[in-house]
C-alpha cells in the first residue's frame, strides 16, 4: 500500500511517534517531506493516528512516522526505468561475485543466462531490452526484470551467506539489486540440479553434473521437483505429456505456472510431449541468448574478449595431441591418456573420464606461465570446474563468426550415451547458428574434433591478456600506471594533461570534492559502475549508495567516499588513467570503432575518449553508428565529443561508420 503527502504544505517524518502535540525538540529532529511525495506504507499505530512509512529523501531511504491526516492513499509509483548499461554490467558483476565465491565447488552461473532469462520474462524479440515491470497481485505478484516474487526475494535476503551487502525486502523493486538476488537463485537451482543428478562414482563422472540453460529455466520457473521429473523424462526420450508432470510435481503453483508459461506447455487438451516443450523453451532461449550477446556488445564491450593476435598457446598444444591420434586402449590403459591426469589432483591408473584432464595438460604445457598458473589442479579433472575457469566470460549467445576466440574453453551440459555424466569440456574450433565444433579429449574415447548442438553450451571461458596488446609507443601498454612513459594513441603526456583539465572543468570545475545531485563524485564525476570496474567499490553498489562506507573495498587506502573526495593517495588521478585506458582498449577491440581509433588523430581520440567517459565505450560505438545517447543529466555523447575534439582543433562532428 502507498500514500502520498498532501498538497499545500510540508509533512514531518518522525523517527518515533512523538508526543501529542510534538515538542519543538521533536519537530527540530524530524525530516521534512515536500508535498505529493510517494510513501510506502510499513504499518500503523493502534489508534491509526500515525502511519509508519518509508520515503526517499535525497539519495537515501528514510523510515519513520507521519500523521495520518497529512497523507492520502496513492497508487504505487511507477517502477524506475531499466537502464540497459547498468543492468548488463551488474549481471556481469553479479555472476563474477557468485563464481568467485564458489570456485572450489565447481558450481558457477552464467551472465548470459541471466540476461536471457530476463528477456524471456519480459520481451524476447531480437531488438528487445529487459523491462522493469510488475504483474499480478498479492503473493503471486512478480516484480522486475527477473519477475521475482516476494517469497523468492526474501529467500535471498534472509540468507546471510548470500546477502553479505545488506539488501532488504523493499530492494526487490530495484533492477540493479535484483541482479544479485537472482544470481543467488540461479546458484541455488544449479546446486539443487547438480546434487540430484550427479554420479557419485568418480570413475564414471568428472565432477558435479552441469545443468543447461533449459534445465535451469525449468527449475527456476516450475520448481525443483518438477524440474527433476522433467529432466529425467527428457533424458528417457521425452515422449510423455508435459502438463501432467507440472500438475503432479508443482503442487498449488501448477495453475499459475501453466498460465504464465502456456506458450511452452500448452493446455491439457494440447497434450504436448516433454520433448516438444523442451524444443519450445530451447528456441526462445536461443533467441534470448543471441540477444544477450548483442546487449553485452552494445553496452559493455569492455566485457568481451577479442582475440586477434596469433594462436592461443594451449590450442597449439591441443592440435599437437590431435595429430598423435591419442585414444583409449582399455587394458592396459594408454600412457598418453594417463599423462593428462598428471596436470590435475586426481590420481588414477585407469582411463577414467579425462576431458578436464586434457584441458589442464594443454594449459600447463602451453609454454605460457599465466596459462599454467590458471589451472586449479585440485578440481581440474572435473568438467564442471571449468565453468568458472579464467577471468573472462565469452557470451554463450556469441554465435557470429569470429565472436568466440579459437581455443576458448567451452563447457557443455551432460549428454546421453556418454561415460562422462557430469558434462564435457573442450576447446572451441568453429561454429554456426546451431552447431559448435570442439577439439577435446575423451570425445568418442579419443582426442578429436567433434560437433555438438549449441544448445548444450553452459559456459565459454577465456584468460585475459591473450587478446591483442597495443603496440609499444602507440597505446597505453601495461607498465605505465601513472602515464609516465606510455601514451594513448597519438597522445603525449602533455596532451593527457590538457585532456583531463578540460574534461575535469566540464565535469566539476576541476573540484576533487564535487558530488552532483545524483551522487557522481570527484573531479571527473565517477559513478558506481566505473568504481566497481576499478576495484574501489563492491559489486552491487549503485551511485546513490556510494555515500555508505560499507560499499568501498579499501583499495589504495580508500575506505569511503570521503577518502575518494579527498583524492587519498592520488586515487582519483590514478583511476582516471586506468579507466581511460580500459575505455581505449575497448574502442580498439570493438569492430565498429577499432578502425576509427586506429587512424584517429588527437582531436578524434579526445572526442571518443570523452564520449566513452560519459556513456562508456558502448555509447561511443553507438555514436559512431549515428545513435547518440545521453547520461542521467541528459547530456549527449555528441556534446562531449564536440567539446574535446574542438579543444584539440578538430571537427566537432564525430566520424560515422
Amino acid at each position: 500500500m502507498y500514500f502520498s503527502t498532501r498538497a499545500g504544505g510540508n509533512t514531518l517524518l518522525f523517527a518515533d511517534i512523538p508526543s501529542s502535540p510534538p515538542t519543538k525538540a521533536q519537530k527540530k529532529k524530524a525530516a521534512i517531506i515536500l508535498p505529493k511525495v510517494p510513501l510506502e506504507s510499513l504499518g500503523e499505530d493502534e489508534t491509526k493516528t500515525w502511519f509508519k512509512v518509508k520515503a526517499q529523501l535525497g539519495l537515501a531511504d528514510r523510515e519513520g512516522w507521519v500523521k495520518a491526516v497529512e497523507v492520502e492513499p496513492a497508487e504505487p509509483p511507477e517502477p524506475e526505468p531499466l537502464d540497459p548499461w547498468s543492468f548488463v554490467k551488474n549481471c556481469t558483476l553479479a555472476a563474477r561475485v557468485v563464481n568467485k565465491a564458489n570456485e572450489a565447488t565447481g558450481h558457477g552461473i552464467n551472465r548470459d543466462f541471466m540476461i536471457a532469462y530476463a528477456l524471456v520474462q519480459t520481451e524476447t524479440k531480437m531488438n528487445a531490452i529487459p523491462q522493469n515491470v510488475t504483474s499480478g497481485e498479492g503473493p503471486a505478484q512478480r516484480v522486475g526484470p527477473f519477475a521475482l516474487t516476494a517469497a523468492e526475494w526474501k529467500r535471498f535476503v534472509d540468507n546471510p551467506a548470500a546477502n553479505k551487502d545488506g539488501y532488504v525486502e523493499s530492494d526487490i523493486r530495484n533492477p540493479v539489486f535484483q541482479c544479485y538476488g537472482f544470481a543467488h537463485l540461479v546458484l541455488e537451482a544449479t546446486k539443487a540440479l547438480s546434487q540430484n543428478f550427479s554420479v557419485k562414482d568418480p570413475t564414471k563422472s568428472s565432477g558435479p553434473w552441469v545443468p543447461s540453460s533449459i534445465d535451469l529455466f525449468v527449475c527456476l520457473t516450475c520448481g525443483e521437483a518438477a524440474a527433476f521429473e522433467f529432466i529425467s523424462k527428457m533424458a528417457a526420450g521425452g515422449t510423455g505429456n508435459a502438463v501432467p508432470v507440472i500438475r503432479a510435481k508443482a503442487g498449488d503453483a501448477a495453475d499459475a505456472i501453466l498460465k504464465r508459461y502456456g506458450r511452452f506447455f500448452g493446455t491439457e487438451a494440447d497434450k504436448l510431449k516433454i520433448k516438444d516443450v523442451d524444443e519450445k523453451i530451447a528456441a526462445e532461449l536461443d533467441t534470448a541468448l543471441k540477444r544477450s550477446f548483442t546487449l553485452v556488445r552494445e553496452h559493455t564491450p569492455e566485457d568481451i574478449i577479442y582475440f586477434v593476435s596469433g594462436t592461443l598457446p594451449w590450442y597449439v598444444k591441443a592440435r599437437e595431441e590431435l595429430t598423435k591420434g591419442v585414444k583409449e586402449s582399455g587394458a592396459p590403459p594408454n600412457s598418453e591418456v594417463l599423462k593428462y591426469f598428471k596436470s590435475t589432483g586426481y590420481k588414477t591408473q585407469k582411463e577414467d573420464p579425462w576431458c578436464g584432464a586434457f584441458i589442464a595438460w594443454c594449459l600447463e604445457h602451453s609454454g605460457s606461465e599465466k596459462a599454467a598458473k590458471s589451472v586449479k589442479k585440485a578440481t581440474a579433472a572435473r568438467a564442471a570446474s571449468w565453468k568458472t575457469w579464467g577471468d573472462a566470460e565469452v557470451p554463450i549467445g556469441a554465435h557470429e563468426k569470429g565472436a568466440v576466440p579459437i581455443g576458448a574453453v567451452v563447457v557443455l551440459k551432460p549428454r546421453s550415451k556418454t561415460s562422462d555424466t557430469s558434462g564435457h569440456v573442450a576447446f572451441f574450433v568453429e561454429q554456426d547458428a546451431k552447431i559448435i565444433s570442439l577439439l577435446g579429449g575423451n570425445q568418442s574415447d579419443s582426442v578429436k574434433i567433434s560437433e555438438y548442438p549449441r544448445s548444450q553450451i553452459v559456459a565459454i571461458r577465456m584468460l585475459k591478456g591473450f587478446d591483442a596488446e597495443p603496440a609499444a609507443g602507440s597505446g597505453p601498454g601495461t607498465l605505465d600506471p601513472n602515464f609516465g612513459e606510455g601514451t594513448l594513441g597519438p597522445f603525449t603526456k602533455e596532451d593527457w594533461a590538457r585532456y583531463t583539465e578540460v574534461l575535469g572543468k566540464r565535469e566539476s570545475t576541476n573540484n576533487y570534492a564535487a558530488v552532483n545531485q545524483i551522487g557522481y563524485c570527484g573531479r571527473w564525476q565517477f559513478g558506481a559502475g566505473a568504481l566497481i570496474d576499478g576495484g574501489y567499490v563492491k559489486a552491487g553498489a549503485t551511485t546513490r549508495l556510494l555515500a555508505e562506507d560499507r560499499w568501498w573495498t579499501g583499495k589504495n587506502g580508500v575506505q569511503s567516499r570521503a577518502d575518494w573526495l579527498a583524492n587519498k593517495n592520488g586515487c582519483q588521478d590514478t583511476e582516471m588513467i586506468a579507466y581511460t585506458k580500459r575505455n581505449y582498449r575497448s574502442l580498439q577491440n570493438v569492430p565498429a570503432s577499432k578502425e576509427v581509433i586506429a587512424n584517429a588523430d588527437k582531436a578524434q581520440l579526445a572526442g571518443l575518449l570523452a564520449t566513452s567517459h560519459l556513456l562508456g565505450p558502448g555509447g561511443a560505438r553507438k555514436m559512431l553508428k549515428g545513435q547518440d545517447g545521453q547520461d542521467a543529466n541528459r547530456v549527449t555523447g555528441r556534446e562531449y565529443y564536440a567539446m574535446l575534439a574542438s579543444e584539440f582543433g578538430g571537427n566537432p562532428n564525430p566520424p560515422q561508420v
